[in-house]
């Protein structure tokens, strides 16, 4: 019998944990499934949150993506399986649409839409899961995906007019949150390197012209108010980022800047910010500890 090599996990995605009720342990496990978020965890074959504030179950595609990554780093290939094909299967009946759970300043009413995050997320998985199991109607899936990098926001795909990868994308004046960004560029750039050969090219064209926008606005990734300097959450609503944030960039601007040098100064510049404010938390954190207080 032969063994299928599977591809390396990408160093964005460097956790594991096959926890079955939570995924909280490192620093990107906390940012995902926060307790400022999230309590509980109920699974079933369409993978569902249930949030302690509300009681609720809630799709979110994001969330199993990432737990089929973490078995996948487990090396526990029959649970990376078994997640995969409950995303692809999901993909058809309910969409990848990243949702907004909360009322958050300077944004719109809870809602939600296609994201880049999610499609770069959930590339990795089905670019592993083709590696094991190819077939003719999963590339097409995989090409799908990539083809909403072409589309304008505006028409339903999550490109910014001006060329960004959109985590939110709900048209004209979607917010460009920084970290989904990059996640985007790394799941792009991990299936031009590990994809199907049918989709390599077009993978690296999509993240040549993202890393381009990256490069030029990465300046824009930082705030600073007289002394004080941070990171930003996005670039026109959001202003800061919370504190796992910090190393969340950090992390992926190590891994992106191995590929382009020009953004070395900005990975520079974070560990600078990190070292200096290291259990540094922001408004944007304070908020949701608030709301959870309120709502009890």
């Amino acid at each position: 019998m032969s063994t299928v090599k599977y591809p390396p996990i990408i160093p964005e995605l460097d956790y594991s944990g096959s926890d079955q009720t939570k995924i909280n342990t490192s620093n990107f496990k906390y940012f995902l499934l926060s307790t400022f978020f999230y309590e509980r965890v109920k699974l079933d074959e369409k993978i569902y949150l249930k949030l302690a504030f509300s009681g609720k179950l809630h799709y979110m595609p994001l969330f199993t993506m990432t737990k089929a990554l973490a078995h996948y780093n487990d090396s526990d290939y029959e649970n990376f399986e078994k997640v995969s094909k409950a995303l692809i299967n999901s993909m058809d009946k309910y969409g990848w649409l990243h949702e907004n759970l909360m009322q958050l300043p300077g944004h719109p009413k809870k809602f939600k839409s296609y994201s880049a995050l999610n499609n770069g997320r959930g590339l990795g998985v089905l670019i592993r899961y083709y590696s094991k199991h190819p077939s003719a109607e999963l590339l097409d899936k995989i090409k799908n995906v990539l083809k909403s990098f072409e589309i304008l926001s505006s028409e339903g795909g999550v490109l910014s007019k001006d060329g960004e990868y959109l985590e939110y994308s709900w048209g004209d004046n979607s917010p460009i949150v920084w970290n989904g960004f990059m996640s985007a560029l790394i799941g792009l750039y991990d299936c031009y390197l590990h994809g199907p050969k049918e989709v390599r090219d077009t993978s690296k064209e999509l993240f040549d012209k993202g890393i381009e926008k990256l490069v030029f606005r990465q300046d824009e990734l930082f705030i600073k108010i007289n002394n004080f300097e941070w990171i930003k959450y996005d670039d026109n609503k959001l202003y800061f980022a919370d504190g796992p944030y910090i190393k969340i960039e950090t992390r992926q601007l190590e891994y992106l800047s191995n590929i382009d040098k020009r953004l070395e100064k900005s990975l520079i510049k974070i560990k600078e910010i990190g070292k200096k404010y290291p259990k540094m938390a922001s408004r944007y954190e304070y908020y949701y500890f608030i709301k959870k207080r309120l709502m009890k």
